[in-house]
């Protein structure tokens, strides 16, 4: 088989390890690896950059090794690097150079070519090389176009391990030289920003925290910092909580225990039955924290972080264990209970899901104090003042303020059409019909099946060994927004391949 990895980050490092690791000599006669970036296993997240950019996960969570959990941590020791911390966590660059150590022995493999370049295109064909419109019964095969207008051989399978969308322009400033849209190398896109210049930002998730230390470290300048965002909760602290970790009893075993022997559908009662439980076993009611904890406002934040309330910490420490059976067990619920879930449940464990480090926001409350920080919600609108080369900051309606600058830090654009504006690659497997939204309603993300992760379309039904994963498949593989779970279904969808080569070879 000839088989192509867009994207050597995270999940690309781990399709092609477990493609070599644990597949049939005979299977495989050549991997080609395509990423625009230079250096391998890296990723968006973890390339170099400014040493502000902190990971918000603890070290013993993201090892490469299923049973190796301190793999990371045992490397930081031996580079001295354990105790260069910031706000108690590792420097994102730290990760992304273990990565790269850890998986670079796959890339240097005889059977394996990487090439820096990107991909913008993709083409079927039948067994006749013609290209096919239509599902048949002839096997597939499948062309990359590239950046430089050239066309790849044929492959097998193709594995489009493209990690994050595009960053979001909710504003439509993107035509503007001054609107920063995707903020991220922060040395080189805010590197040359000058102190005369009035920096604002949009937004208030991680994103944002990274620029609010970048600015600090390398900006001289005699106002705060605003962050600018709607009436959206406000990230709870992370409660660190001083006992045992939390696990949930909901694990593979459960999972299939629980199932309907006919339908293999696990019921929300059930799966919420199980968590209350689980919490009460722990001394901590789902109610009574929620009642307490759910307005999600700066103020709240601030309290949980003087008063570190142990019920709060108990079930962010519970989801964390949770999060890597999210995607199963959301993919076995029945459509009902599925969007039962996403109208009653799911609000209350995103809200808790994600949390700001301790020590952050102790950071941020000490920039508050200084006048370091200005967070101002209430974002209805921003314009362009073409006259006086600004932006014109709009609250609650009202012009509020200007500024010179504009990061974003708003998040991901999820929507295809919309993403496909700022990347090729999904612009033209969209309008090809390749992939579909996975909500037709929102017309966000893309549809794939579970858990092989194969594209869904309306043109050839499952398409057989072309697999997608990341941050666009986040509605089918619900919680997928770390490394962990990101080289998991590395592992899985690569895996599946091996299978169906296995099968086909055993029988014929």
């Amino acid at each position: 088989m000839k088989i192509a990895i867009v994207g050597a980050g995270v999940a690309g490092s781990s399709v092609l390890r477990t493609l070599i690791e644990e597949s049939p000599e005979t299977m495989i006669d050549r991997i080609d690896v395509f990423d625009y970036r230079k250096e391998t296993s890296r990723g968006l997240p973890y390339q170099e950059d400014d040493p502000t950019l902190l990971l918000n996960i603890s070290p013993d969570r993201i090892s490469v090794y299923s049973d190796k959990s301190k793999d990371f941590v045992d490397w930081l020791k031996d580079k001295n690097l354990e105790d260069a911390r910031q706000e108690g966590m590792v420097q994102r660059r730290h990760y992304g150079r273990y990565l790269h150590e850890r998986f670079e022995s796959y890339f240097n493999h005889v059977k394996v070519h990487f090439q820096q370049s990107k991909v913008i295109d993709m083409l079927i064909f039948n067994d006749k090389e013609e290209p096919a419109y239509q599902d048949s019964d002839s096997e597939k095969f499948y062309r990359l176009k590239l950046e430089d207008e050239s066309w790849t051989t044929f492959y097998d399978a193709v594995f489009f391990t493209i990690g994050h969308p595009p960053y979001a322009d909710y504003y439509t400033l993107a035509e503007h030289p001054s609107f920063i849209r995707h903020p991220y190398p922060l040395s080189k896109k805010l590197g040359d920003i000058k102190n005369d210049q009035k920096l604002g930002v949009v937004g208030s998730g991680a994103s944002s925290f990274d620029i609010l230390r970048y600015f600090k470290r390398h900006f001289d300048v005699d106002y705060a910092l605003p962050l600018y965002i709607p009436t959206t909760p406000f990230t709870p602290t992370h409660i660190e909580v001083d006992e045992e970790p939390k696990r949930s009893c909901i694990n593979d075993e459960w999972i299939e225990e629980n199932r309907h022997p006919e339908t293999g559908r696990i019921l929300l009662a059930d799966i919420w039955e199980q968590v209350k439980y689980d919490l009460t076993e722990y001394g901590v009611d789902w109610s009574s924290v929620l009642a307490q904890f759910s307005t999600g406002d700066l103020s709240e934040s601030i309290r949980q972080y003087y008063n570190r309330p142990r019920g709060l910490g108990v079930i962010q420490e519970y989801l964390s264990s949770l999060s890597q059976h999210l995607a199963d067990l959301y993919n076995a619920l029945s459509m009902k209970d599925r969007q039962d879930y996403d109208t009653f449940y799911r609000p209350q464990v995103e809200h808790f899901r994600h949390s700001i480090p301790h020590e952050t926001m102790g950071r941020v409350i000490d920039s508050l104090k200084k006048d370091e920080l200005r967070i101002v919600p209430g974002l209805s609108d921003i314009q362009w003042d073409e006259t006086n080369q600004v932006f014109d900051i709009y609250i609650d309606g009202r012009y509020h303020e200007s500024c010179d600058i504009l990061v974003n830090g708003t998040g991901f654009e999820f929507r295809l059409k919309q993403a496909g504006e700022f990347n090729l690659l999904i612009h033209n497997l969209y309008q090809k019909g390749y992939i579909i939204p996975a909500d037709n309603e929102s017309r966000q993300g893309v549809a794939v099946t579970w858990p092989e992760c194969q594209l869904i379309n309306r043109k050839f039904g499952q398409l057989d060994h072309v697999y997608l994963m990341g941050l666009f498949i986040h509605l089918t593989q619900y919680g997928n927004n770390n490394a962990r779970l990101n080289m998991e279904q590395g592992r899985r969808s690569a895996k599946h391949l091996i299978d169906r080569y296995q099968t086909h070879y055993s029988v014929h």
